[in-house]
Formats: C-alpha cells, structure tokens, sequence
C-alpha cells in the first residue's frame, strides 16, 4: 500500500492521470506524507485539483481481544476531525477459504461484523457523519471541471 502515492517514479503518474481523466485518488494526510518523505504532495494534489482524503486512517492498533474492535473503531468515529476521512478496513468473512489464505482472518471478520452492526450506522448518524464513495469525489471533480 502507498506505492502510488510515495514512490516519486509513480506519484507524478498517478497525479497526471487523475488529472486527465478526472479521477480521485487515495491520499494520505499531509502529516504522513511528510513523515514518509513525501513532503509537498498533498499540495500538489490539491493544487492538481485531484480530490482525496485530507485523512487516511490505515495504522490501526491491534485490539487485545476480537471483542475490543467494535470499541476501538467507535473511539475512532468519536475522535474524528473535520474533512474528508478514509477509515482503511479490511472486512472478510471467517471461514475455511479465509482461514488458508490469511492469518488475520479473525480480525478481518470483526472489521466485517462491524461494519455491518445496525449500532455502527446508529453511531455515525448520532454522530453527523456523512458516508461518501470514490464517485461522488469524480463527480465533484467533473463537476469543478465543467464536465
């Protein structure tokens, strides 16, 4: 993860051709882009006009316990700043085929029971959060565009 956005051999390409074709990119915040030694690269993007998260959240401490998930990813909604957040996850469902090919199997099956928990949509409304996806950034990018 990252290639695109901190390799500086794929980073200009990948700004190009979001350009081009008026499409969002993930991007991390500015804070971790310069602790990577990307310094400068969300200003490029936004000066692109290439629209993208002013977060990303995909360092996400292990729980003690599959049962501590739901608690840590609800202190992440309650704690989350203004703008625009990406909340990095990877949901699965448990069982044999997971079980083979990765040993994080469990703890993709909590991000997935979280996920799809009715308290977890309760949270985000009680909260203000407002859900968006990668299309309605190229449509707002169109759109600024004229297109």
């Amino acid at each position: 993860m990252g290639t695109m956005q901190l390799n500086p051999a794929f980073a200009e390409v990948y700004l190009r051709l979001s350009q081009e074709y008026k499409l969002p990119q993930r991007q991390a915040s500015k804070e971790l882009y310069d602790a990577l030694g990307a310094a400068g690269r969300k200003e490029a993007e936004r000066a692109a006009g290439v629209l993208g998260p002013d977060c990303l959240i995909y360092q996400i401490p292990n729980p003690k316990t599959m049962a501590d998930v739901p608690e840590l990813y609800n202190n992440i909604l309650r704690n989350l700043k203004p703008g625009l957040t990406e909340l990095y996850l990877h949901p699965a469902i448990d069982g044999p085929e997971m079980q083979a090919i990765c040993g994080s199997y469990a703890r993709r099956d909590a991000d997935y029971r979280w996920l799809i928990d009715p308290k977890t949509r309760q949270l985000i409304d009680e909260l203000g959060i407002k859900l968006t996806n990668y299309r309605e950034l190229r449509d707002a990018m169109k759109k600024a565009d004229g297109g």
